[in-house]
């Protein structure tokens, strides 16, 4: 499986690498929660006394004030340091945030570790170095900062700024998994998957996914919910892959519309199926794309034209089908649509100057093929004149070709 860094939480560059991290709860205070701490706490900072926030949901105006009000009151409060620290950084005020950081860092504050690290490995108010960003993670990590013991994983395992290391990368994954960390815990059960860095085992690898599908994390939601339909658990299936698509997690999103598109797991919706597509189209996964443009072409209300704009949309990503529906119109038209063959006739003849090699390399490729197999070469099939000519034409618009255009651009 693919060990690449992944970013989350994504906040001008600098974010949490680990793909999870420690699901927030609801926290006991064992002080009075200032203003400072529920707007710009971390959700996964050890010390915190509040459930905490992402940086991408910092309003930074106002937590800024707080924070500033918190350290007047309080001025030796690493938490505080740590928290106004976050605030600057959403501010985009990244040097003092850092230096806000590093005080916090001073007073032994391990999330405070953590974020240097991220900032080294962005490059986000300070040059981006890799093996600057594993020294701080590792301060992290020794701290036993289960987030930092996650990145640090990570970076051993991607090569990043330190020799690669996959058994050293499952050592801290185990750490940061063993403290409830959901993406180290799903981590660790692709390294389970793949063997690397120890002993393949499939049952312990689905271990650990349900573990961190259970603790929140998106991704290994997907995973076991794969898990359940290669088992033909619909139901179960059908739960996981609901929880992984309402994170937004495109691909569990348009597998949703699927399920609710066959019935599988519970009743059949086509509606439903069509929200859910919409929904994956618009996070750009290439599957919901396909099956929207489906939708709109099988679908009681059609709308030829916005199913070729998905189309095209999935076939940048090099969705096969919707490449071949492009290039076929026939393949996904039902037969004798004129009304969808010519819609897809209209958008070639739409082809700009960006687009005209990809069309007519295209062209060509059905061209090289013989009439009836995927294409609309005429050689040994006798035809003549006017049969020639009629032959011809209805391939040009069985795949969607324009004859003006051709003659124009291909020739």
């Amino acid at each position: 499986m693919s060990k690449n860094l992944r970013l989350i939480g994504l906040a001008f560059g600098c974010a949490v690498l680990a793909g999870g991290g420690l699901q927030p709860h609801s926290a006991v205070a064992a002080e009075p929660i200032h203003e400072c701490d529920r707007l710009a706490g971390h959700p996964h900072d050890p010390k915190r006394i509040t459930d905490g926030v992402e940086l991408k949901n910092i309003n930074a105006e106002a937590a800024v004030s707080a924070c500033e009000g918190a350290l007047k009151s309080q001025p030796n409060n690493p938490r505080f340091m740590y928290e106004y620290g976050r605030s600057l950084e959403v501010a985009k005020r990244f040097g003092e945030s850092l230096m806000q950081y590093r005080k916090a860092s001073d007073l032994g504050y391990s999330q405070a570790n953590f974020n240097i690290g991220l900032m080294h490995y962005a490059g986000v108010g300070v040059a981006k170095d890799e093996a600057e960003a594993v020294k701080w993670f590792r301060k992290a990590a020794d701290q036993g900062n289960a987030i930092g013991q996650s990145n640090l994983g990570l970076m051993y395992a991607n090569g990043k700024g330190v020799a690669k290391d996959e058994a050293e990368a499952v050592k801290w994954y185990r750490k940061a998994a063993d403290q409830g960390d959901a993406g180290a815990q799903k981590n660790l059960g692709e390294m389970y998957e793949g063997g690397k860095g120890v002993a393949k085992d499939d049952k312990e690898a689905i271990n650990w996914y349900r573990k961190a599908a259970d603790g929140g994390n998106a991704e290994a939601q997907y995973k076991i919910g794969r898990y359940f339909y290669d088992s033909k658990n619909f139901a179960e299936a059908k739960k996981y892959f609901l929880l992984s698509a309402e994170q937004k997690y495109a691909k569990s999103v348009g597998i949703v519309g699927i399920f609710y598109q066959n019935g599988w797991g519970g009743r059949e919706d086509w509606l439903e199926a069509k929200k859910w597509y919409i929904r994956g189209a618009e996070l750009g996964d290439a599957t919901s794309q396909y099956q929207l443009a489906k939708s709109y072409i099988e679908g009681s209300k059609k709308d030829y034209y916005e199913a070729i704009k998905w189309l095209h949309k999935a076939a940048d990503q090099g969705h096969d089908k919707s490449k071949e529906a492009l290039n076929r119109p026939d393949t996904i038209c039902y037969p004798n649509d004129k009304k969808c063959i010519e819609a897809f006739s209209d958008d070639n003849k739409k082809i700009s100057a960006s687009n005209r090699d990809a069309y007519c390399r295209r062209y060509r490729e059905v061209m090289s093929r013989p009439l009836g197999q995927g294409g609309c070469n005429q050689t040994g099939f006798g035809f003549t004149g006017a049969a020639a000519l009629n032959a011809f034409n209805n391939c040009y618009a069985q795949y969607g070709f324009d004859v003006d255009t051709v003659a124009a651009y291909c020739k």
